[in-house]
């Protein structure tokens, strides 16, 4: 990131390979002339408009940015708060400078939970655990549902002495991707 300020254009949404959903921000630097000392903004969309990426569910940050937009003022980003990086811009059909914002944990939602048990009757088919080859994860096949077993659970589900009641089956959502079947180890009641 060369400059300091710059007039957001846009606020978009959209689609990254890292993130998936995102925001997309479009910003103008702000130029100052080095002999005057005046402050220069192109108004439109061009080849100088710096391309700013925050993932979807960082709304408070964008929210942030779209009230100076809103206010008319110019936007002054904390340059240790954005990585810039080579991403595919799938509009100019190229590889082009972005930045991203870093402070971004990741949101891992769980959207279904169930017993192992139910879900095997559900699925009305028996589950099979194997290790893959390339990653070194655990995963599991029932029916037509293929996922990861969690690394606690793995460690339970070679003592085949354990009851089942102590796994559950999960679908996690990490980052608004699609959801992930996941076997764990039940949680205990609080």
């Amino acid at each position: 990131m060369k400059h300091t300020k710059y007039r957001i254009m846009e606020i978009t949404d959209g689609h990254d390979s890292k993130l998936g959903k995102v925001w997309i921000i479009k910003a103008n630097p702000v130029e100052v002339n080095p002999i005057f000392g005046a402050e220069f903004i192109t108004s439109d969309i061009d080849e100088d408009t710096e391309t700013f990426i925050v993932s979807y569910s960082d709304e408070l940050v964008v929210d942030e940015i779209e009230e100076v937009a809103k206010k008319g003022e110019l936007w002054e980003p904390d340059k240790d708060e954005w990585r810039t990086e080579l991403a595919y811009d799938e509009k100019k059909k190229k590889k082009t400078l972005v930045h991203r914002w870093t402070l971004e944990e990741p949101r891992i939602v769980i959207t279904e939970q169930k017993p192992l048990r139910q879900f095997l009757f559900e699925q009305n088919a028996d589950v099979q655990i194997f290790q893959n080859i390339k990653t070194g994860n655990m995963m599991f096949i029932c029916g037509k549902v293929k996922g990861l077993v969690s690394p606690a659970a793995a460690k339970h589900i070679v003592n085949l002495n354990r009851p089942i009641d102590i796994f559950t089956f999960e679908l996690v959502t990490k980052n608004d991707l699609p959801p992930v079947p996941y076997i764990t180890l039940s949680r205990p009641n609080i």
